[in-house]
């Protein structure tokens, strides 16, 4: 009963962020063609004070400048937190155990992560770590001295990524009757 209403509420946030994702998304793009509509001269006379004037060389260097910062946004917010998650956990499993400053570094390599703030990658792996898909496993002294924690993935981490790398129905047609009946009573417990 609790699991259900949880899985509900998880459905609901999940929808609710979604939509306000969307939404964002779908404003910042259209602050971003007005900014390189300016920056390509498309536009080429501004309004201010009531005055028509031309926009100079250097005002569509600045609007170049801010169609780069909302495409920046626009990309992290379509990336969503989902992504990092997924990025943290490729890191740890390609690599295996890592302090989050190591975690940090590989994840700045992959697609689409290269502006990934350390600050959040360390809020992350620390939020992964409360909810058990990462251990700590060992504490590894750096070069300035200072002690920090290795993570690695927990085996609950590595069956949520192969549950949501494969069809239910081709497991479920594969599946021996015994390993079936583990599974079941595993998930009627929970219940």
């Amino acid at each position: 009963m609790v699991v259900r209403r949880i899985s509900q509420l998880r459905k609901s946030v999940k929808f609710d962020t979604d939509r306000l994702r969307r939404k964002t998304i779908a404003s910042l793009e259209q602050l971003f063609d007005v900014a390189s509509d300016f920056a390509r001269g498309r536009i080429k006379w501004q309004t201010q004070d009531g005055k028509a004037s031309p926009v100079t060389i250097k005002q569509r260097q600045m609007w170049a400048r801010i169609a780069a910062y909302v495409a920046q946004i626009m990309n992290t917010i379509a990336n969503g937190i989902d992504e990092s998650a997924r990025a943290i956990f490729q890191s740890l499993a390609l690599k295996g155990a890592q302090t989050i400053y190591d975690t940090h570094k590989h994840v700045k390599t992959f697609r689409g992560m290269k502006y990934a703030y350390y600050g959040n990658v360390n809020k992350r792996v620390r939020a992964l770590h409360q909810l058990g898909y990462v251990k700590e496993v060992n504490i590894k002294s750096t070069k300035a001295g200072f002690e920090a924690t290795e993570y690695e993935l927990t085996t609950r981490t590595y069956l949520a990524l192969m549950l949501d790398s494969i069809n239910l129905e081709d497991l479920l047609n594969r599946m021996e009757e015994d390993a079936a009946s583990a599974i079941l009573a595993a998930i009627a417990t929970l219940t």
